[in-house]
């Protein structure tokens, strides 16, 4: 949060957001809200160490629902009109259900990589959550490798979420440190 250095910045919690948008509006109309001061790293790992595991692991996995809402509800709704467009067309309701006439092919198939894209967009944007920008492609990858893979969905989901976790981690902490020397 370096690029807030200097500025009035007021941190709340969202159920104070919900509750009294009023008075946090009030707050910064009137200019009382402090002043942020950056001190490098240490405010993202204060923050984190106070929460729970619990909470942790709640704010990941909502972090991850919330960019995969977007791809489940654009295929569901292009699947929908698949079986709209047949139901309208008056297609047998049997297995080529929802592909009979050609535009509910289309829909119908946009629909199906529409969800294919759930659990890599899930798995990237937990592992975005928990390792920052180093962990988006490794749960991209992770997350597009248990697709791929159906026999070994279960392993494949606890496999690579924790060892790509412990690895971007590791990145994360050593690129933050300050006595790293980087090549110009």
């Amino acid at each position: 949060m370096v690029r807030f250095d200097g500025k009035s910045v007021l941190m709340t919690n969202v159920s104070k957001g919900i509750n009294e948008p009023e008075t946090l509006i009030q707050t910064v109309i009137d200019g009382k809200a402090p002043k942020y001061k950056y001190e490098g790293g240490k405010t993202t790992e204060s923050n984190v160490s106070e929460e729970t595991a619990g909470h942790q692991i709640y704010k990941h996995l909502m972090n991850g629902v919330s960019y995969m809402l977007p791809f489940v509800i654009g295929g569901g709704i292009m699947i929908a009109l698949a079986f709209l467009i047949d139901t309208v067309a008056g297609a047998p309701k049997d297995s080529s259900f929802g592909t009979y006439t050609a535009a509910a092919a289309f829909f119908k198939t946009v629909g199906g990589y529409a969800f294919s894209f759930m659990l890599p967009v899930l798995a990237g944007y937990i592992a975005r959550s928990i390792a920052d920008r180093p962990g988006l492609a490794v749960g991209f990858v992770g997350g597009y490798i248990v697709r791929a893979d159906r026999r070994r969905q279960h392993s494949g989901i606890r496999i690579p979420g924790s060892t790509d976790r412990r690895f971007c981690r590791r990145i994360h902490r050593a690129s933050s440190e300050e006595d790293i020397l980087v090549p110009a």
